[in-house]
Order: C-alpha cells, then structure tokens, then sequence
C-alpha cells in the first residue's frame, strides 16, 4: 500500500480509557487548565514554550470544543494561555484538567 493512501488511526488515551480514532489528526498536548480568571476566561499552563497562535482551538480528551486561544501571556520560558470558553458549562468543570490541540497531519 502507498503510505500517502495509508490512513492514520491516532488513539487518545488519557485518563485510562481509550476513544474512537481520528483520521489523519494528532493531538498536542497542550497544559493544565490552573482556574478560571475574573473575565471568564480559562488559564492554561502550557508544558511547552512553544504556544498556538491567538484563534486557535482547544480540546478536552474526548475531542469536545472546549474554546478558543484568545491571548497568550507570561514569560517566553514558561507561557500561559487564556482560552474564551465554548460554553458556561465547559468552564465551570475544567480546573485541573489536561487540554489538547488537535492537529491536522
């Protein structure tokens, strides 16, 4: 089989169980969601310095919207990300979670 037709399963497996695959896309694992701000907005501990541009959007492990990058601030070594919801109750659950990026490959 030629490798450009071969199809790319990628399994997301977080927190001990395993989702369906997503063709031809990869997930980066982006940070830690530490609280939520005054303005609403999720606050996001990148574990890498290199962040996403400003619209991007961001994923929990099942896949689901969980918003949008909207600034990313702090020092170059160790930056945050402050991510407009997708929903009231997207944000009022995600302190402490793991979010992604999803990736088109």
């Amino acid at each position: 089989m030629c490798s450009t037709l071969r199809t790319v399963y990628v399994y997301i497996c977080d927190l001990g169980f395993c989702i369906q695959p997503v063709l031809g896309a990869g997930l980066r694992r982006l940070g830690k969601v530490l609280h939520l701000s005054k303005s609403g907005n999720l606050i996001v501990h990148l574990e890498t310095n290199n962040p996403p541009q400003v619209g991007t959007e961001v994923f929990d492990p099942k896949l689901e919207k969980i918003g949008t990058v909207n600034n990313v601030m702090g020092p170059v070594a160790a930056p945050y990300l402050s991510v407009t919801p997708a929903s009231q109750e997207t944000r009022d659950k995600l302190a402490g979670r793991i979010v992604y990026l999803l990736e088109k490959r």
